[in-house]
This record gives C-alpha cells, structure tokens and sequence, in this order.
C-alpha cells in the first residue's frame, strides 16, 4: 500500500489505503517506517516481494551485542563475563518473543541499550546525539521513543543534581527536545486520527492504525 503512494504527499508516511474508510500511517502498521521511506523512491524498481525485515533483524541483533558490550565495559573487566553478558542481551525471552511474533520494529531494543550507555558512561554524552536518538527513536516505534525520552529526562536530572548543571540551561535542552520532537512527530503523521462511519451509522474517532 505505501508503495503506491505520491512521493510528495504530506504526511510523508501516510498511508490512507491501509485499512478501511480511514486513513493511516505507516507508523502504526509495525513496517519500520524509516526503511519503508528510505526505499520508498525505488519502489518501481524494486521485485514486488522486496523485503527488508531480514536486514533490520540481522542488524538489530548486531546493535544489540554492540550497545550491551559497550554498558558492560563500564562495569566489568573480565572478557569471559561481558561474553556471557552480551549472550544474555541477544537472547533474552523479551528479544526472542519478539522474534517469534514477527514484530520486527519492536526488535530495535538497542536503542534502549544506547540510551541507557549514553546515561551511564562516565564522559557526557553531546546534546546532538541524545536529540538523534530520540527522533530516530520516532521513525522506528513510538514505544522507544517514550522510553528513550524518560531516559533522556534521568539525564537531565542527573546534569542539575550530580554535575551542577544550571537549571536555565538544562531546561532549555528538554523544551528544545520537546518542541523538535513535536514538529517532527506530524511529518511521519505521528498522531494521523480520522473519524469513519461504522455500518450502524455511528461516527468513531478511531487512531489510524490497522
């Protein structure tokens, strides 16, 4: 269905034929809206059966040896232990659940693991990459973005309390990440909500999902 639609259309992932008399976005359809816009250009050159869920599983896997080897670094020393560590990121029972049910989108728990690395490695992390982080959070699932941005909130209080931050100064840093977020969010039709009627008459407001 995205396929189909105009390159040029505003919300940049609506996708109204996906569903029934009401329009929806990509967002909601667990399609990784990222890639699906990243490919979305060459989809007429693209075989019909083009998939890339094989390709984000295989690197969410890979991000999520990355990212737990990088938190375990800062805690222990022994190789053999942040080896089994690792394992135990990769393999556990909330990856694999996801794995088994074909939520691909919701197998990106490294970005979690990046959050929470950029919270507890001892050298500040730049305001840019938390910022990134939490948009690219917004194009993958709305989940991590709320739980990347209650980490971020952590930080911020952590910057006030521990590194004697400036109040002014920290609450610019979490208006400016709401205000981005909040132009950002309607692009990838975030919030897309239409009303439709049922076969009864009856008007709903539904969220454009499935």
């Amino acid at each position: 269905f995205f396929r189909e639609t105009s390159l040029l259309q505003f919300p940049i992932l609506k996708n109204y034929n996906f569903g029934m008399d009401s329009a929806g976005s990509l967002i909601y359809s667990d399609s990784l809206p990222l890639l699906a816009m990243i490919f979305r250009p060459f989809s007429n050159s693209l075989d019909f059966h083009f998939q890339y869920f094989g390709w984000w599983i295989f690197i969410s896997i890979f991000l999520q040896c990355f990212f737990s080897l990088k938190i375990m670094d800062i805690f222990v020393e022994s190789k053999i232990y942040k080896f089994i560590s690792t394992v135990f990121f990769v393999l556990s029972p909330i990856m694999l659940f996801r794995y088994n049910m074909g939520h691909d989108s919701l197998m990106s728990q490294w970005l979690i693991l990046c959050a929470l690395y950029f919270y507890l490695k001892e050298k500040p992390t730049s305001y840019l990459f938390w910022l990134f982080i939490i948009l690219f959070s917004l194009l993958i699932h709305a989940y991590f973005f709320v739980m990347i941005l209650i980490i971020f909130l952590i930080e911020l209080l952590k910057q006030i309390y521990k590194k004697n931050q400036k109040f002014k100064i920290v609450s610019i840093k979490l208006l400016k990440t709401i205000l981005i977020s909040i132009l950002f969010a309607p692009e990838s039709n975030e919030f897309s909500i239409s009303s439709f009627n049922t076969d009864a008459g009856r008007s709903i407001t539904s969220p454009a999902a499935i």
